[in-house]
């Protein structure tokens, strides 16, 4: 079955869905085909059939981790967050050194507006892959949401540069009206984490809200913090040069 893993890890979901069906067809008992199988279904947005083949993982071999957090994903995406945290619980309690059981676990615990313990999941999948794009996403995500003022802030500054993103100067005055009613929440950090926030959805191939990255380069600038300027503006012109977008 190394080979449905190498073709799932190289993107080709639906040859690894129909090697996984084959190795069934010989073995029904194995756990790791009916686990990949899963795996390929949810590549596939095949979300009712990812939760029966993971359950038939999980009815073959209950020790199988990854089959777990498969369930989990899939309810997830079902839009389920209550069990899709319980079966993440389950693999981390087989495999706490998994970091994308923590992903799940967290994104699971973001959907149900549980910001704080979310953070901590979030951090420990990037105390165990520093440079897991997805975590450091969502850990971003949810650091902005843990606090209703930065929350608020965040949602109101996506909407002045969707609003504004053709009209700059609209966008400056409407930003800097903003930070002099935002008593000193808006300040450095939070445009490091809007400036992190676009530099994941860059890596991860997602485009930027259209105005977010000239929004936080001019927010930047209302700061007058040149480095951060630097910071802002070298993100603009990536976002600009990967999706040709603002």
């Amino acid at each position: 079955m190394d080979q449905a893993a190498d073709l799932l890890e190289s993107g080709q979901p639906e040859e690894a869905r129909d090697l996984s069906l084959r190795a069934i067809g010989i073995d029904p008992l194995c756990a790791f085909a009916w686990s990949n199988l899963a795996f390929a279904q949810l590549q596939l947005e095949e979300l009712s059939a990812a939760v029966t083949s993971a359950q038939r993982a999980v009815e073959i071999d209950p020790m199988h981790a990854t089959a777990w957090h498969n369930l989990g994903e899939a309810y997830l995406r079902m839009g389920d967050a209550e069990k899709s945290l319980t079966y993440n619980n389950r693999a981390l309690t087989l495999n706490p050194d998994q970091p994308q059981y923590w992903l799940g676990k967290g994104t699971a615990l973001m959907n149900l507006e549980r910001f704080p313990e979310a953070l901590s999941c979030l951090d420990r999948a990037l105390a165990l892959n520093p440079k897991h794009h997805g975590a450091k996403l969502n850990r971003d995500v949810a650091w902005l949401m843990a606090d209703p003022l930065r929350k608020e802030l965040f949602i109101i500054i996506l909407g002045i540069a969707i609003t504004h993103r053709d009209t700059p100067m609209d966008m400056a005055s409407a930003l800097e009206d903003l930070l002099n009613s935002a008593n000193g929440i808006l300040d450095r950090q939070m445009v490091l984490a809007f400036d992190s926030f676009s530099e994941t959805n860059i890596a991860l191939g997602k485009p930027v809200v259209p105005g977010f990255c000239v929004a936080n380069r001019t927010l930047a600038r209302l700061l007058r913090d040149p480095e951060l300027e630097r910071i802002c503006d070298a993100r603009l012109q990536e976002c600009k040069a990967k999706f040709g977008i603002r």
